[in-house]
């Protein structure tokens, strides 16, 4: 996924996403603090198989939440797993090595994102 943020005039500035499938764009004002507010839509559909369309699956849960929310709660549920489990343990249930690294990246942007949330 890439995400573009270009500032065009004062206030206003072009944002433009796009993955392996799709793009868009569009143009956003400072009506809102802008990249402050992000959201992300998450939509958890039970599919028939892996190959399943996802419109094809049923909605099981849907929300949105902010960067901040999702990373926390990422963060806590695999320092979770870490604590039940430890890391031998994941990589010996789940077949590949525990994400630190990954996991520590998030957490260094998550506490410079939200110091005050934690």
């Amino acid at each position: 996924m890439r995400l573009t943020w270009t500032i065009k005039h004062h206030g206003w500035a072009l944002c433009s996403v796009k993955d392996e499938h799709t793009s868009a764009e569009a143009f956003a004002s400072y009506a809102t603090d802008g990249p402050e507010q992000l959201t992300i839509a998450i939509r958890l559909v039970e599919a028939a198989g892996w190959r399943t369309p996802e419109h094809e699956g049923s909605l099981l849960w849907q929300s949105e939440q902010p960067t901040t929310a999702l990373a926390r709660t990422v963060l806590r549920a695999f320092d979770t797993v870490a604590n039940d489990l430890g890391e031998a343990g994941y990589r010996t249930l789940w077949g590949c090595p525990f994400p630190r690294h990954e996991l520590e990246v998030l957490r260094t942007a998550w506490r410079a994102a939200s110091p005050t949330l934690r």
